[in-house]
């Protein structure tokens, strides 16, 4: 047990729920799945909270997590198969708002669920006005004292009347937590908080602490989603690990961790596919990357290798200004805890997100990134495979073939012409070396709609539209979340391919396996800074006890 993990337990230590035989829990989930087309985003989950408990939800991006929150919340209907009980009484599946309310279930979305055009106390008391006894018009006055006297609870001062869009990012999470606990009574229901802490000031922060633990001090039960492994330690008496939908650990008392402990079960192992070592550096073999026209291959990969990629001074909201630089053929890995920078730092080093400060040199020559660059990143090779897919990668209403050939359709046709022979050579390509797979049969991938497929193929689609393009500089920001085990090894293997091309490759993510799998350095940061720099081949353990070393320091 490290140093850390004995300050965490002497400062926040909560014990576990008493579980004698007359203990009954509050909240139980049993047989929870949920289907989006191809894709089952939760695998038979089931939960079991206690009153009296915090219990925390952990997990990476697309483990399925916020998917859980909103069937809990009626938003989503799960597969069949499912039950909830409240308080051992059965809950309707799927959960309706008026049950939900009867039973003290609150939530705080990941996204809020506030409407911008409304108030403060019109977003806060929404389903629970209370009209005047003859007009039956609202008493405004009344339901504003009541606001003020929640917000008070949560240490803030903010004007009921205030309209939620013009709040910053920490008052709106003010507003969405005081709609969760403005109809709490004590002793009974359960406050599901999705990330309530990641916009909060610190000192909001400490005084969300103390609510939470003062509700579950009067018997009342929290389940909390958190990145933040520091909370989950100081708050929570156990936590449950989500992995690719599936209950990696459910119910671990959380004494039984530290800091590192705990990363290490959050990053757990996926040994099925366990690709190989990394590819050397200088990548040997300069085969074409899958899905490469010779054409556009980049100029190194011709084995005459060009300069390689610096970036020097890189800051944004949270990176405080790094320098480094990247190899022609090198895989450069970059990892952090959230809030870290190493999430912010693929869409700022791409252009995509206007930096406050930074200068990136490539064979093109140097693009000044704290002024709008994504068109200028583009034209000299630097492109970036997003966390966000569905939302910032790909068109789901277009075709395969369509969402391949649009970032060359400037460079390919005419004027007059858009389409040509190419489009039909690049699906080709594509669909043969990246293995993208479709119900339509080979011949007719190209036709087929991207919203349509699988999480594996629509990654693979989003990797040859730009591996099309001959980059220089590839960025990829968590490229196998959300992906199945099989599709997550052909996707390591292609980024070891594209690098054998020639290509330069960043690749920032929180999946300890990838980076060790693949990459031949990896940038640990800390504070919007570098803190750690390890050569490869890295071992995942390494790895995950630098990442959260460095967090506990």
């Amino acid at each position: 047990m490290t140093p850390h993990h004995t300050e965490c337990r002497e400062s926040g230590a909560r014990p576990v729920p008493s579980a004698g035989p007359q203990a009954r829990p509050r909240l139980t989930v049993t047989g929870l799945s949920k289907t989006f087309g191809l894709s089952r985003v939760l695998d038979q989950v089931s939960l079991s909270i206690m009153p009296g408990e915090i219990h925390a939800l952990v997990g990476h991006n697309g483990s399925g997590k916020s998917t859980l929150v909103k069937v809990l919340a009626g938003f989503h209907a799960p597969d069949p198969g499912c039950s909830l009980t409240l308080d051992g009484a059965p809950l309707h599946v799927p959960a309706r708002a008026a049950d939900l309310a009867a039973g003290g279930i609150t939530f705080v979305h990941q996204d809020l669920g506030l409407v911008d055009s409304l108030s403060v106390a019109e977003n806060c008391r929404v389903g629970y006005f209370t009209a005047r006894r003859w007009s039956r018009r609202i008493d405004w006055k009344a339901e504003h004292e009541r606001v003020r006297s929640v917000l008070a609870r949560l240490d803030s001062d903010l004007d009921p009347r205030a309209l939620v869009g013009s709040l910053p990012a920490a008052g709106r999470t003010t507003v969405a937590i005081a709609r969760a606990v403005a109809e709490q009574v004590p002793g009974r229901g359960v406050i599901v908080l999705d990330e309530a802490t990641r916009t909060l000031p610190r000192p909001a922060q400490e005084h969300l602490y103390r609510l939470v633990e003062g509700i579950a001090d009067g018997g009342g039960s929290v389940v909390l989603i958190t990145h933040r492994v520091g909370e989950v330690l100081r708050l929570a008496s156990r936590v449950s690990v989500l992995r690719e939908g599936r209950l990696i650990a459910s119910g671990q008392p959380t004494t039984s961790f530290d800091l590192v402990g705990l990363g290490q079960l959050l990053a757990g192992r996926r040994d099925a596919e366990a690709p190989g070592p990394p590819s050397p550096h200088p990548a040997a073999a300069a085969s074409p990357a899958p899905g490469l026209p010779a054409e556009f291959r980049p100029a190194c990969a011709d084995g005459t290798p060009g300069p390689g990629v610096r970036v020097e001074g890189l800051a944004g909201r949270a990176l405080a200004g790094i320098s480094f630089e990247v190899s022609p053929g090198e895989i450069l890995g970059v990892t952090g805890l959230i809030g870290s920078g190493a999430d912010e730092l693929p869409a700022l080093l791409t252009g995509a997100r206007r930096a406050a400060a930074g200068l990136l040199t490539v064979r093109a020559g140097t693009i000044d990134l704290s002024r709008p660059a994504l068109r200028r990143c583009l034209d000299a090779g630097v492109v970036l495979v997003p966390e966000q897919r569905d939302a910032d990668g790909l068109a789901l209403a277009l075709s395969v073939r369509e969402n391949l050939a649009l970032p060359l359709v400037r460079r390919r046709s005419r004027p007059w012409k858009v389409r040509g022979g190419w489009e039909d050579e690049l699906v080709r390509r594509c669909a043969g070396d990246l293995d993208i797979r479709t119900a339509a049969g080979p011949d007719r991938v190209g036709q087929h709609q991207v919203g349509q497929l699988s999480g594996g193929n629509r990654q693979k689609i989003l990797f040859g539209k730009w591996l099309a393009t001959g980059p220089r500089l590839l960025v990829l920001h968590e490229p196998t979340q959300g992906v199945d085990v099989g599709a997550r090894a052909q996707l390591l293997a292609l980024i070891r391919q594209a690098a054998a091309a020639g290509i330069a490759v960043v690749l920032a993510s929180i999946e300890a396996e990838d980076l060790a799998a693949v990459c031949d350095r990896v940038l640990v940061l800390r504070d919007g800074r570098i803190s750690a720099e390890r050569p490869g081949p890295c071992a995942a353990e390494e790895i995950i006890q630098l990442t959260y070393q460095e967090a506990s320091r």
